[in-house]
């Protein structure tokens, strides 16, 4: 807490020492200072991996706005197949389900990456994921419909390099081999995806692996 309220960015990076409480106390202190939490998320069921749901849960990044996902492939066409040096050990010891990847809101892919030529929805919770073929495409997260849909979903997850989610109250980061996220309050409530910063450098200085 002093940390925070000298203005300064905090990164907790090891397993968590607080209690959910405890968490939400110090996110709730870097939201108002507008700085930086990053957490662990080794296991889905510790105290951090709660604390990002209860942040995104509570509203705490505002409205959704959308969510960029960077392929490890950057030419990789056929998302469907999973990179065979992918280490599915890294997510919690297991292969994740879908439902458990697909937490957040609606989503912008960078370059090319044909998901489906005839498009499916995908449901989670209240947002939903419009698979759509083409560059830049659009998606929007509800729940799995269909075990086919869900597979989809969780290979072209799987092949994420970083994923992040940008709100109107902030951004938050997400990576799935070092099972981390941080999140950045934005000032003055300024919408993030028009800040202006540009996109292949958005925030990796602040990235801890």
């Amino acid at each position: 807490m002093q940390i925070i309220d000298a203005q300064k960015d905090l990164y907790i990076t090891g397993e968590p020492i607080f209690t959910i409480k405890e968490g939400r106390q110090l996110a709730d202190a870097a939201d108002d200072k507008n700085r930086i939490v990053q957490c662990d998320l080794s296991l889905r069921s510790n105290p951090s991996v709660l604390a990002a749901k209860t942040y995104i849960d509570g509203g705490k990044l505002g409205q959704g706005v959308h969510i960029k996902i960077y392929s490890l492939q950057k030419n990789a066409d056929n998302l469907s197949n999973t990179s065979c040096s992918l280490d599915l050990a890294r997510f919690s010891h297991r292969k994740p389900r879908a439902s458990e990847l697909c937490l957040w809101l609606p989503v912008r892919i960078r370059g090319k990456r044909r998901i489906t030529s005839t498009g499916c929805h995908v449901k989670f919770k209240n947002f939903t994921i419009k698979c759509e073929s083409g560059s830049a495409c659009q998606y929007m997260l509800t729940s799995p419909a269909s075990v086919k849909e869900e597979n989809q979903i969780l290979q072209w997850l799987l092949q994420a390099e970083r994923i992040e989610i940008y709100g109107l109250e902030g951004l938050l980061h997400m990576d799935p081999f070092s099972r981390s996220w941080q999140v950045q309050g934005n000032a003055g409530k300024v919408q993030a995806s028009m800040t202006g910063v540009p996109e292949n450098a958005l925030h990796i200085q602040n990235f801890i692996s």
